[in-house]
């Protein structure tokens, strides 16, 4: 029942996911970025894909993320009809034929679950760390690029087993 204003949600979200300069809109693009770079011979470049992040976080969380960037009287209205959405799925187990609540994330059918994940990936790894330049420098990272829900890094430096990335998890 709440297909079209999922959509329309997911519409208000999207343009500001395409201003960021390292969201890319197509493979193409990430390939020019990353063909660009200056890459000394020891680069190493990192894929890395995040599974099932559009399941993380409150439906405030998510809400918020998706519509920060808005002036205040849309954001407001955006955000309350983003967060009853997400207040209200539920899905049935077919097995039993039972009906269960869904409390914390946006559902894949939810066509703005995709953009919600993106704005809080960016809310929270991306604009305080992966795309920091004084952070890039100091672990050598030179570049980092989103396309298709999955980013790419170029890194000069060597990384133990451990990862210092905890935006990665």
């Amino acid at each position: 029942p709440f297909g079209s204003i999922s959509a329309l949600l997911g519409s208000i979200v999207r343009p500001h996911l395409k201003s960021l300069p390292h969201i890319c809109q197509s493979t193409d693009q990430a390939l020019k970025i990353l063909g660009s770079l200056i890459r000394p011979e020891k680069v190493k470049f990192i894929k890395i894909d995040i599974k099932d992040f559009y399941m993380c976080g409150s439906s405030d969380v998510l809400a918020h993320a998706g519509f920060n960037h808005l002036p205040l009287a849309p954001q407001d209205a955006c955000t309350n009809a983003c967060k009853y959405i997400l207040d209200h799925q539920y899905v049935i187990f077919k097995k039993t034929n039972k009906i269960y609540r869904v409390t914390e994330g946006a559902g894949m059918g939810l066509q703005m679950a995709g953009d919600l994940a993106d704005s809080l990936f960016n809310e929270l790894a991306e604009a305080p760390y992966a795309t920091v330049h004084s952070i890039q420098r100091e672990h050598g990272i030179l570049a980092y690029a989103i396309q298709g829900r999955h980013f790419d890094c170029g890194s000069q430096k060597k990384r133990g087993h451990q990862s210092r990335n905890s935006y990665c998890n």
